[in-house]
């Protein structure tokens, strides 16, 4: 740009000045985020978004402030990263706004998904030996594994363990026993097993093999 000037005085003098002036276009702003989230994500899950860098713009431009979104939601936070939890199965959009002194906004988006947490599978299988009987949790999870075993009743937990034992020299009366199977999104799979009598060396399993 060319910009003239004239100066003159009261005589009707006058001097004229031009100087050229040069601007630049501004680099475009760059925003650059991490996120942090299992590559497959089962419901309940969690993920979070951290602002790493935010470079280009004006050089005498600063950032004002930050804004995130949901699925086009405002999620009120204005801080350069956000926590998300709880997540429910279903595809999701976060955008991240950051706002200039100048006035100047851009905006990043990032999309991910949540899949449907898959229960564990159980059967169990019983064995009656001499000196004991023996319930062993024959379990899986085809999306994940299996973190917690619990055999209980409907006053008692007995065992967090796989396999439960129960010696045949003493008398042993459970009612309604159940194996409860927890995997590692905290889904839970229940097999009500029956009533598991123990009286004189002899096991009795009245087993309803129902699963809940």
């Amino acid at each position: 740009y060319n910009l003239i000037f004239t100066v003159k005085d009261e005589k009707g003098n006058q001097t004229k000045k031009e100087i050229l002036i040069e601007t630049f276009e501004v680099e475009p702003i760059v925003i650059t985020v991490d996120p942090v989230y299992e590559q497959i994500m089962n419901e309940p899950a969690s993920a979070s978004f951290k602002v790493i860098s935010v470079t280009g713009g004006h050089p005498n431009d600063s950032l004002a402030s930050y804004s995130w979104k949901l699925n086009g939601v405002d999620l009120g936070i204005d801080r350069f990263n956000v926590e998300l939890n709880n997540l429910s199965k279903g595809d999701y959009e976060v955008e991240v706004t950051v706002n200039t002194k100048l006035g100047i906004s851009e905006s990043k988006k990032m999309n991910f998904s949540v899949l449907e947490n898959k229960l564990p599978n159980c059967t169990v299988e019983s064995v009656d030996l001499l000196k004991t009987f023996n319930l062993n949790a024959k379990c899986s999870d085809e999306d994940g594994k299996i973190i917690e075993y619990k055999w209980f009743d409907d006053k008692i937990i007995y065992l967090k363990r796989q396999n439960f034992t129960l010696s045949k020299t003493r008398n042993t009366t459970i009612n309604n026993l159940k194996l409860q199977a927890t995997d590692d999104s905290f889904g839970k799979t229940i097999i009500e097993l029956g009533d598991l009598i123990i009286n004189n060396g002899t096991a009795i399993f009245k087993g309803k093999n129902n699963e809940k």
